[in-house]
Formats: structure tokens, sequence, C-alpha cells
């Protein structure tokens, strides 16, 4: 299925649906803010110092706290800082000088040098220019004068805002095209209400005789009993399904969300203000679906963000979630290494947060909560321990914490685009 909204005005529908696909098969995440290694890749654009000159135009090159022996396309004197494409990341790594030309006498100020790669990638020198390749640098994407372009004609549709600027860079560092599309559809979510919310607000503009069903379709949609096959069927209804290509008009038809505010937006008789309340939630859901991929292959961390409603006395309520761990070379989640963190506000408990790690089947959980005492889990603890060996696992530790020895930073908050804290280490398993 396709959607108007979807579709920017560079792109034929052919290719975004395409491009959309192939989210189906990639992942999504952040880097650590620290690598431990460096990754080079073809087309990828470093900046260097030369810290020793080699015979045959070899040099080791510092690039950022990395040092790197490089085969260079032109002479180089040592201590010279220049921007460089990666032209062959396997060793031998070769490098491709770009702000200094053949014969160039070296010493050029900082200022030559933006002028000389600004030239080289066929765009405007500008501070939000600037930025961007340092950003694109630190996190190691291939940059092209190509992809720069696209970059620069996706942000002049969006805006250049904080937040668009931080989901150009998990975009470009997923290997996704930074469409407008992409770039809408993170920072919808990040930006907005919860869903439940949305769900609502979209309800009440309705006219009656749709609301009436429109609530119909809310009241199957929260999770009421946790199971696999529950949390499957919650996913179902919200996420786009790609091999759909006729979706049916009406709401009784089917409870595929994406397909029914794409009914939504079909329906002529509707006013504007339900058309643009259906394409945020669109929007929405999109960066939902692209938040719930784990990294890329090759990258050494999975990293999801997510949310679900629940029913909680006769309420739908937004449990947060937030699954972190180690994924294997083809970039699946290694079931190893993992920790699951879950955020709600259920009534009578204010804020509670559920930090859980496995390892080799031995659970250990956390509540972080302020009204929770701790007798009242011992009291529970043989019940979720019989459960759990149900299942194969064993109930190792259940404890209660203060809300405020949780941390901050550790909140699986909505703040998505802020990315993620680097991983602990600690060996666990989900």
């Amino acid at each position: 299925m396709l959607f108007p909204w979807l579709l920017p005005t560079s792109t034929s529908p052919g290719r975004f649906a395409q491009a959309l696909g192939l989210l189906e098969q990639q992942t999504v995440g952040s880097k650590l803010a620290h690598p431990l290694s460096l990754t080079l890749q073809p087309g990828q654009l470093v900046e260097g110092k030369v810290i020793q000159l080699l015979p045959h135009n070899t040099a080791w090159i510092q690039l950022g706290p990395f040092k790197v022996l490089a085969q260079l396309n032109i002479p180089l004197q040592q201590g010279q800082q220049e921007w460089f494409q990666v032209a062959q990341a396997a060793h031998p790594v070769i490098l491709k000088v770009i702000t200094s030309a053949k014969g160039e006498a070296p010493g050029h100020s900082a200022n030559h040098k933006w002028t000389t790669l600004f030239q080289w990638l066929g765009v405007e020198d500008t501070s939000i220019n600037r930025e961007l390749i340092h950003q694109l640098s630190a996190r190691q994407v291939a940059l092209t004068p190509a992809l720069f372009k696209q970059i620069q004609l996706a942000l002049s549709q969006t805006g250049t805002g904080k937040l668009e600027i931080e989901a150009v860079l998990w975009a470009t560092q997923k290997g996704w095209p930074p469409t407008p599309a992409v770039i809408r559809s993170l920072v919808t979510y990040w930006n907005h209400p919860d869903l439940a919310q949305l769900l609502n607000e979209l309800k009440q503009s309705l006219p009656p005789e749709q609301a009436v069903l429109w609530q119909a379709v809310l009241n199957n949609l929260p999770i009421k009993d946790f199971s696999a096959q529950n949390l499957r069927q919650y996913l179902h209804q919200l996420l786009f399904d790609f091999k759909q290509t006729k979706p049916s008009t009406t709401m009784v038809e089917q409870s595929n969300l994406p397909h029914l505010l794409d009914a939504l937006l079909r329906d002529p008789a509707l006013p504007g203000s339900v058309h643009k309340k259906a394409e945020q939630l669109l929007y929405y859901l999109a960066g939902q679906q692209l938040m719930l991929k784990s990294d890329a292959p090759g990258s050494p961390l999975a990293y999801l963000l997510f949310q679900f409603l629940v029913n909680h006395y006769n309420q739908q309520q937004t449990v947060y979630g937030k699954l972190e761990g180690y994924s294997d070379p083809k970039g699946k989640l290694d079931t190893k290494h993992c920790r699951l963190l879950l955020y709600a506000r259920p009534q009578h408990l204010d804020e509670l947060c559920v930090d859980i790690f496995i390892h080799s089947k031995m659970i250990s959980i956390k509540l972080y909560n302020n009204a929770l005492p701790q007798e009242w889990l011992d009291h529970y603890k043989p019940v979720l321990a019989k459960g759990l060996a149900s299942q194969g696992y064993l109930l190792g530790s259940l404890l209660v914490k203060k809300w405020e020895a949780l941390g901050e930073r550790s909140l699986p908050n909505r703040k998505y685009g802020e990315g993620p804290r680097p991983y602990q280490g600690v060996d666990i398993r989900l």
C-alpha cells in the first residue's frame, strides 16, 4: 500500500515503495557515542591529520581517537589536517584527499579547507552544512555529493530544526534514503503525544456515525492479556503491510490501523481537519515501525524503542519500552545479551519502571517506584517464579527501588532523537 503523504516530490511511487520495503529488512538504532572500533566504508568522508610519513605515499593518519595506516592519492606533509574520502576500506586503506590539490602548498587556513570541501560537495558553505558534515563524519556515514544534496533537498521541505537534523543523521546512519517522509515520520514519533491521545483526538474530530465505528476499533486495539500471540496481533494492527495493495474502504472490514487511516484520507466528504489528524497518525505509525528495527548488520548493538496500548481499569494507557543488547554479524538480536525496560504510569502507583535482565535463563527484575513495598513483591514472588518455571526460566531476584535510584538517563522516555546511552556490558538474555 502506498500513501500519497509518503511520496516526496522528487521520488517516484515505485522507488519509494521499494525503499519502504527495504525498511522491513533493515534495522534502526544508534551506535555508541564513543565507538570501540573504527569502521571505514567506501565513500565515507573523514577528517584526519598526518602524524607520520612513510615511503610510497603511505602514512599514519589520525582519525579522531584512531590511527590508520593508509595509502594516499597525493603526497602530504606531516602535521597536515585534511578531509579525506575513503576510496578503499579493506587493507590497504586508500584515502583520497579532498581539501588539497597535488602540488598545492600545505598550511591553508581552516576556512580555505571548508571552501574546498563545499566546492567538492557542490553546496553552499553554511553553519548548518558544517555541523551536518561533522555529525555525519562522526557517525561514520559514507558521504557523497549526491547524498548531501539529497539531504539538503529533504531539509528544505521539512525544516532544519534540532529533531529534523537528528532524524537525517539517524536515517543516513542506518543506510535509509533521507527523504522528507522518513524525516517526518521519525520527528512525529519523537515529538508528539502518545498513541492513545492521538487516536482519541482523531475520534473526537470524526462525524458521529464514523466516531462510533472508530470507537469499536479502539476498543479492540489495546492488549488485554499479555502473551506472544496477543502481542503479534497488536503489532499486526499497527504496522504497515506492504504486501496488501488494495485496502478496504470501511472500518468494519479490517483492523489494520494504517489501512483504516488511509481510508479516511481517501474519503472526500471528511473535512481537512480530519485528514490532517489521520495524516499525522500515519506519520506516527511509520516512525514507530522505523524505531522497532534494531541496528543494521555489522553494528555491535541492537536497540529498539517502542510503545503499546494496554487496558488498565477499563482505560487505555501507554507502556513505553526499550530493548538493548548485542547483535550478531547478520544484525539479528543476540539472545544471550539483552536488557528490557518498561515504563508506565498505572493508576495508584504513579511512575513505574520495570528493569529486566535475563542471563542463561536466570531472570533478575527491579521495579522502580515509590509506592510499592518490598513485602508485596516478596508475597507474589513464588507465584511469579512458578509461572516463569513453566516457561523454562528461573527467577533470581525481584526487588523494588525508589524511583530516584533509577536515574533520568535510564528512562525509556519519548525523546527518542537523543539516542541511547552506551550499553553497560552486562551479560543478559531475553
